[in-house]
């Protein structure tokens, strides 16, 4: 349904066409380190590359089924060059890539001691929300379509395309990723949303670093859309 035949006109083919490639899928990056503890930071790792250029957002405020709610904060970051799969970056620790580019679009990011909720995601020109991942350090959760005050300030709804694209982990102020580093994209997926293989404190803050990396087993550079 996608072509055009014909039997007597011969089409003009060039190099100069093009197609759009898009890397940006649910899992393609996913959060592996959350300090609630003051300052504020969250870690987190890119399993294909992340084109410069990208915009990403990260918020606190809920999701309710099919939008954001907005009583919390969100906050950007537009990739100044490319993000290879398997590095690490994040926001508020001066030894993670890119934590000082973040800026706040609606309120800065505020995370709770008592419980929150991070929600990463990209957005089209029409304003078409495009979910990254997910993790809830409030246990499991919401269903979507409730009363928006039913989410307050610590829950969130998962939204229907990170199903299997985030993690829920019991409240901890501070958490981090403690499993295996190597493997193929879905290995290493399935690994970081697996509460098992975290470890969180409520009086330790751990550090977050670029300097930590991912390994990626199989092929992961391009995904056609």
């Amino acid at each position: 349904t996608n072509w055009k035949g014909s039997n007597g006109q011969p089409y003009e083919h060039s190099s100069n066409d093009s197609f759009t490639v898009s890397n940006i899928q649910p899992g393609s990056i996913m959060i592996t380190g959350v300090n609630t503890d003051n300052p504020d930071v969250v870690e987190m790792v890119a399993l294909r590359d992340i084109p410069a250029g990208t915009e990403l957002f990260m918020t606190d405020n809920a999701w309710t089924g099919n939008r954001f709610r907005d009583n919390e904060g969100t906050i950007i970051l537009i990739i100044p060059t490319m993000i290879k799969a398997g590095e690490t970056f994040g926001y508020g620790d001066s030894s993670l890539k890119y934590s000082d580019r973040w800026e706040p679009i609606q309120r800065s990011l505020q995370l709770s001691t008592s419980g929150d909720t991070i929600l990463l995601y990209t957005e089209d020109d029409d304003g078409n929300i495009g979910h990254i991942c997910g993790i809830s350090l409030s246990g499991d959760w919401l269903e979507g379509g409730l009363d928006e005050r039913d989410y307050g300030s610590r829950k969130s709804a998962l939204p229907t395309e990170l199903v299997g694209f985030s993690t829920v982990l019991t409240h901890r102020d501070n958490y981090e990723y403690v499993g295996e580093r190597e493997g193929s994209i879905g290995s290493l997926q399935s690994a970081i949303a697996s509460s098992t293989n975290w470890k969180g404190s409520n009086g330790q803050a751990y550090e977050h670093t670029s300097a930590s990396f991912f390994t990626l087993t199989a092929k992961h550079s391009l995904y056609w859309k």
